[in-house]
């Protein structure tokens, strides 16, 4: 018999602005890379990822701050709420099931009001998602003159990104850091609420890993490998300094670990 077919996973951020106007919440959605919702309504399907990025905007101002999230259903996710206590991005969560045809989603904000409750149409299009392993190139440039952390990028499929506050990784993945101009550099992991140091399978026991690795005018890592449920916290900050002046060093980023 042969296989099911395949297809993309896809991953969605969805952008709200949520502004205030006579003291009443205001709600835009927007998907990114793709302009506004429609009627606030995300289509989605098995193995899809999903993400938010909340601010508020009163008076030209705009914050950032505590919300949450409530899943009326909470099959579709796996769970039944999201806190995101720093508000902006929220980490991603993953279309684990596929009850019914729509689901609705809570999304409130402490002191602001009303709350909103947009929709969330699920797919069951009969497909397996493809969850083939995603090789990262994980590149630090050192620091210049008016750029003293440097400046981080990765490399998916072709396409050089500047890397987000925190990248969603699976199980399997493969991840290589690089450092240029070519120098000895260490990857410090920060985290200190996980029961193993790294998201790796190479490294669960030690928090640095070190790039050693020369290759003309690029130093790198080996190739790491994401470990399966490395910890029930699926954060893990990190951030690349070079190895023998420590004070040279990159903004701190995460990576996400989201298990299939």
């Amino acid at each position: 018999m042969s296989a099911p077919p395949t297809r993309q996973v896809n991953q969605y951020v969805i952008f709200v602005n949520v502004t205030i106007k006579n003291h009443l919440a205001d709600y835009k959605y927007l998907l990114y890379g793709g302009g506004p919702l429609s009627n606030k309504s995300l289509g989605v399907r098995l193995g899809d990822q999903v993400a938010w990025y909340v601010r508020v905007i009163e008076d030209s101002v705009q914050r950032l701050q505590r919300y949450g999230i409530t899943f009326a259903n909470p099959g579709v996710f796996g769970r039944a709420s999201l806190d995101v206590p720093d508000g902006g991005f929220s980490p991603f969560l993953q279309v684990v099931a596929l009850p019914g045809s729509q689901t609705k989603y809570s999304l409130t904000l402490p002191g602001i009001s009303p709350a909103d409750d947009p929709d969330i149409q699920v797919d069951g299009d009969g497909l397996l998602p493809n969850l083939a392993v995603t090789n990262y190139v994980v590149s630090w440039q050192q620091p210049s003159p008016g750029n003293p952390n440097g400046t981080m990028t990765y490399t998916v499929n072709g396409q050089t990104k500047d890397f987000p506050p925190s990248l969603p990784v699976f199980p399997g993945d493969k991840v290589t850091f690089e450092v240029t101009p070519a120098a000895p550099f260490d990857v410090t992991f920060t985290g200190d609420n996980h029961t193993i140091s790294t998201p790796f399978v190479e490294s669960p026991n030690f928090n640095v890993i070190p790039g050693r690795n020369q290759n003309g005018g690029t130093e790198s890592t080996d190739q790491l490998e994401v470990a399966h449920d490395p910890d029930s916290d699926p954060g893990f900050p990190f951030f690349v300094a070079l190895h023998d002046d420590p004070s040279k060093a990159s903004l701190s980023f995460m990576f996400s670990v989201t298990n299939h």
